[in-house]
């Protein structure tokens, strides 16, 4: 028997109870291969599309469930100077990213779900030549509601939030909508 001196983390990792184990592969190994594997497939699926012009983002966007012409607001900051994205997402399970960045550039891409516990992906372009991949968390289906992070072309750290009740998700204790991108506070109209 080896002294206490001797144990290392892989005999700590063994004495642990298999499903512990499992548990914690299981922790280690999911992000991992949803990374690698989720973000390519929506990587070949945009890469190839043309940039188009979003039309602008209309206030008439509804949530109807498990329908194609189903439609959720979505907010992100991009960066931490006051720079957000402000847009919807049209479809179920897969569909169209559309929207304005607060600088006025129009962006347009797909997204699409299915992943490993509700994962799934996003790719947006820019009119100014942005591009920016994220990775996403379903927090309720039902609404559409994504909690996401991702990064641009710009090397700039995104925070995503969309779903039908995502004003109200942001809402802060003033009652006015708000997101925090980095220091800036944006207020959402």
């Amino acid at each position: 028997m080896a002294s206490l001196a001797e144990f290392t983390v892989a005999h700590v990792i063994y004495l642990q109870p298999v499903s512990e184990r499992v548990s914690a592969m299981f922790r280690f190994v999911l992000p991992v291969a949803v990374c690698l594997f989720g973000q390519s497939s929506v990587a070949q699926e945009v890469s190839d599309a043309p940039l188009v012009a979003s039309e602008n983002v209309g206030s008439e966007c509804v949530n109807i469930v498990g329908s194609q012409k189903n439609c959720v607001r979505v907010l992100a900051c991009i960066g931490e100077s006051g720079l957000y994205f402000d847009g919807v997402a049209l479809g179920w399970d897969a569909g169209r990213l559309k929207g304005l960045t607060s600088a006025g550039a129009q962006c347009d891409g797909w997204w699409t779900t299915g992943g490993i516990l509700g994962t799934g992906t996003a790719k947006l372009r820019c009119t100014d030549g942005m591009i920016a991949d994220v990775f996403f968390y379903s927090q309720d289906n039902l609404t559409g509601t994504v909690i996401g992070r991702g990064k641009d072309s710009e090397n700039r750290i995104l925070h995503v939030w969309s779903g039908k009740n995502v004003l109200q998700f942001l809402t802060g204790p003033n009652g006015q909508p708000r997101m925090e991108c980095g220091a800036v506070e944006v207020l959402i109209g």
